[in-house]
């Protein structure tokens, strides 16, 4: 089911039941939603959650690999060797999802392993 733009409210608030899953996040330590990565996270390297997005296409490997010699000149280890997925989720399907274009070892902001505790 979608809603046409005409019948959206910018300035409806949400439910209490998504405002109170919100707080919860927001309020939750790193380490807990790592270790509790449940239902509700989209986690596209679990193959039963990648299965509920649809591809919408790839950003070839050559062009990643362009771009990263341009941002990281003096690193040349910056590099992929396959095309980059972009998912969307038929729910929103003009929210696409981006994964994989910068390679984990080199992504500092997003890598949960190196979390501080």
């Amino acid at each position: 089911m979608t809603a046409e733009i005409t019948e959206l409210d910018a300035h409806e608030q949400p439910s209490d039941e998504l405002r109170a899953k919100w707080k919860g996040y927001a309020k939750a330590d790193q380490k807990d939603l790592i270790e509790n990565v449940s239902r509700d996270i989209d986690d596209l390297t679990l193959p039963e959650k990648a299965a509920e997005f649809c591809l919408a296409g790839t950003i070839p490997a050559e062009q990643l690999n362009r771009s990263f010699s341009h941002l990281c000149p003096s690193d040349a280890s910056v590099t992929v060797e396959q095309d980059a997925p972009i998912y969307y989720h038929p729910i929103l399907p003009g929210n696409y999802t981006l994964t994989q274009q910068i390679p984990l070892a080199h992504n500092q902001h997003t890598n949960f392993t190196q979390a501080s505790s």
